[in-house]
């Protein structure tokens, strides 16, 4: 088999069993997304906690205006009719072990990483422009500026994102796992009366913080189950400190899309990180 220098492919055949990747690729970068993906499913008992104290100084998302992804996509509903990518890949995830079903956080964490994140990663290397390096970490730490508290004082909060594609260093598009069963679609809705439910608010909240640490406004959320696709608008960052809101403004509001078909999570996380891409750097 012929080296290979790749390091998506390195992390790949790392997860893969001792059968190596076959010498040739032979898939198109639509057929190597349209693998199959394990289609074990987590149970639905999950309760979101708050992952820590420091959460609460950020502001929660109260509004999540869920849309059909064809509708904040276009074209990106399914494929681009033109993905631009001429080159083959391997099909790895025959080789990859058979995971259990997703009863805790990490096995969650694990599925989609491994299964949907990598594999996309993979493919969007190969279709950013060339001027552009787009890098996949995972267990990625960022770390808050200093914060002045009333009452508290200066302040530096971090966190270890789950997965984080990036652009040139830069994160773009944040993922974050959780239990499955944390996201019920119902406490994610609008319900008639305003406000996301408690529990998709503690979620949001941890999710702030890392906005607050990144300036970032891309996000990815995930119990394996269910995936949630959000970004936040354009706002100031101290409008994500939850003492600098009052009111009916003491939270945010989002727009994103909903999916829970297992056939096409790796397809939504393309689209939705190539399409933030666009938005950041100018279409190509």
């Amino acid at each position: 088999m012929a080296k290979q220098t790749d390091p998506l492919v390195k992390a790949l055949e790392a997860r893969a069993h001792s059968t190596p990747l076959p010498d040739a690729p032979s898939l198109t970068a639509e057929q190597f997304l349209d693998l199959a993906i394990p289609s074990v499913k987590g149970p639905n008992d999950g309760t979101p906690s708050d992952s820590t104290v420091n959460n609460r100084y950020f502001t929660p998302v109260g509004y999540i205006h869920l849309h059909q992804f064809q509708t904040m996509f276009g074209d990106y509903g399914g494929y681009p009719s033109k993905m631009g990518i001429v080159e083959k890949f391997h099909p790895f995830n025959k080789l990859l072990h058979e995971p259990a079903v997703p009863k805790i956080e990490a096995q969650a964490v694990d599925l989609g990483r491994s299964h949907v994140l990598l594999p996309v990663a993979y493919v969007l290397q190969r279709k950013i422009p060339a001027k552009h390096k787009l890098q996949y970490d995972v267990e990625a730490h960022v770390e808050t500026p200093e914060i002045t508290l009333p009452g508290v004082g200066k302040q530096t909060f971090d966190g270890y994102v789950d997965a984080i594609y990036y652009i040139d260093n830069k994160e773009l598009v944040l993922c974050e796992f959780k239990r499955s069963g944390c996201i019920k679609l119902d406490k994610w809705t609008v319900p008639s009366e305003g406000l996301l439910g408690t529990d998709a608010q503690k979620i949001t909240k941890q999710l702030m913080k890392y906005a607050y640490a990144t300036q970032r406004k891309y996000f990815i959320l995930s119990d394996w189950n269910n995936w949630l696709f959000f970004h936040l608008p354009d706002i100031n960052r101290e409008q994500l400190l939850v003492h600098n809101r009052t009111g009916n403004a003491r939270y945010l509001e989002a727009q994103g899309v909903h999916c829970d078909n297992a056939s096409e999570f790796k397809v939504r996380v393309y689209a939705f990180v190539w399409n933030a891409y666009e938005k950041e750097y100018g279409n190509p």
